[in-house]
């Protein structure tokens, strides 16, 4: 079914319409686009059934840190996209006092609560384009407002703001808010960045949002979960699910989304490897090593940390190259009750190895058995 019926009828969560005159370019069951012409961006309408986010207090003091780190990542893999003829020397990222970020803002949106989010993904002579996101959070599942513009006229807000305040008496340059902030729009209206911003006051109430089936209180991650295979964790906040790892696996996955549904996904799995054995650094850095290459790493290097966790064998740290860049999976090995369980932490490499290990040691010291496991001997 097209994604434009589903959300015609409601039947994902949430009901939206295709405003008047634009002009649709793709329709599948992932994705709707379309193009504002007289607004002068693209649309994507897009909604993932395995996707969560979090929007509660818990995780809103954790989203500015995760979306910086996740949105410099994307920035990153579009510089690096590009033939090497047209790209500058070094990304604007180079400048770590610089952030591709330019707003965040929980809202309320189709009668639910939402993320807003604005960032550029390209920013170099020539080239500029910002992208925003307006997530909302359904009972199952995240829906995605994506709102793209592009110029190819770059840096004359920014040259003719700083000959302003020259005239105003400073020659100083400013941090990239001051050019970026919204009362310079009206003197840019041709500005993607002053685009966007129109078209999320005018184009998205267009869209008739409207939440059917909102999360509920305690559909998010921070909750005790007790799955499958018998044993309960608690999951590390603003991870959200669980659902199957797959056909032939045991265990489950939770996602948190930091902004979007395509882009700063982390995953956090939970599963059994069987009988636990007497294995320390080389084997489980062997077997790391394994799961990895078998999942089409690339590049791959694995570290081992030990822990001091009694139950926990080590921590194997998995970095390569997937299909979308850099990757980063950090796995606690713990042993219990006759039992080896998984417990990892993954996705694109924007977390710190130290962070990491931390937060899975913390995890691991939650996991409790629930039943007796069918291959132990006690």
């Amino acid at each position: 079914m097209p994604l434009s019926d589903a959300l015609s009828d409601g039947s994902l969560g949430v009901r939206a319409r295709l405003p008047a005159g634009v002009e649709r370019i793709a329709d599948d069951h992932e994705r709707v686009r379309f193009v504002d012409r007289a607004r002068g961006v693209e649309v994507w309408l897009m909604f993932d059934l395995n996707v969560a986010l979090d929007l509660g207090e818990a995780r809103r003091a954790q989203l500015p840190r995760d979306i910086e780190r996740h949105a410099r990542y994307v920035f990153d893999r579009a510089y690096e996209g590009q033939p090497r003829d047209h790209a500058p020397p070094q990304p604007r990222t180079a400048d770590t006092t610089w952030s591709p970020v330019i707003e965040i803002d929980v809202v309320p949106a189709a009668g639910a609560t939402a993320l807003w989010m604005l960032h550029r993904v390209f920013y170099q002579p020539g080239l500029e384009a910002i992208l925003g996101h307006l997530a909302v959070p359904l009972a199952q599942g995240l829906f995605e407002v994506r709102l793209v513009a592009v110029s190819h006229q770059t840096g004359l807000r920014e040259t003719l703001v700083f000959a302003q305040m020259g005239r105003d008496g400073s020659r100083v340059m400013q941090p990239q808010s001051v050019y970026d902030a919204p009362e310079r729009d009206a003197a840019f209206p041709s500005h993607p960045l002053s685009r966007l911003r129109v078209a999320r006051r005018e184009l998205v109430p267009e869209l008739a949002l409207e939440v059917t089936r909102a999360p509920t209180a305690d559909a998010n991650g921070g909750a005790e979960i007790f799955d499958g295979l018998g044993w309960a964790v608690d999951v590390p906040p603003g991870f959200c699910g669980p659902r199957a790892l797959g056909e032939g696996t045991t265990g489950g996955v939770w996602t948190r989304a930091s902004f979007c549904i395509t882009d700063g996904v982390d995953m956090f799995w939970l599963e059994s490897d069987g009988p636990a054995r007497a294995e320390g650094e080389r084997e489980l850095t062997r077997r790391a090593r394994e799961r990895h290459v078998a999942a089409g790493l690339r590049d791959l290097a694995v570290a081992f940390v030990p822990s001091d966790d009694a139950r926990v064998l080590g921590v194997t740290i998995a970095e390569g190259i997937g299909h979308i860049g850099p990757l980063r999976n950090a796995t606690a090995w713990v042993a219990d009750a006759g039992e080896l369980c998984l417990i990892t932490r993954g996705g694109p490499a924007v977390h710190p190895r130290d962070e990491m290990v931390a937060d899975l040691v913390a995890t691991a010291s939650t996991l409790r058995r629930l039943r007796r496991f069918v291959g132990s001997d006690r």
